[in-house]
């Protein structure tokens, strides 16, 4: 639904506000009990997102998709994934039939 592909927009743009700007969202980060996740984890959070999004937009929005899992697979390189690099090849797959 519409609903939910807003929702993905929103988390993207946090986690790509994390990502970007990490040293200072730790700042900004009270809590007494845990430290925040390694920035690994937040681009992984956001390469999943991307992937999401791409799913959701295969049909309706191609190009869309393809740009959203560019960018994915620029994460999954950086983060040596395989599995997620797997999963977005599939999906150039099914773009490209």
């Amino acid at each position: 639904s519409e609903k939910y592909l807003k929702t993905m927009y929103e988390e993207k743009r946090a986690l790509n506000n994390i990502v970007k700007d990490y040293d200072s969202a730790q700042k900004r980060y009270n809590t007494i009990s845990r430290k925040m996740a390694p920035k690994s984890k937040y681009e992984f959070l956001l390469g999943s997102v991307k992937i999401d999004i791409a799913k959701f937009l295969l049909e309706k929005e191609p190009k869309t998709a393809l740009i959203e899992l560019r960018e994915a697979k620029e994460i999954f390189e950086k983060l040596n994934d395989e599995r997620a690099l797997d999963k977005i090849n599939h999906l150039f797959e099914k773009i490209y039939k």
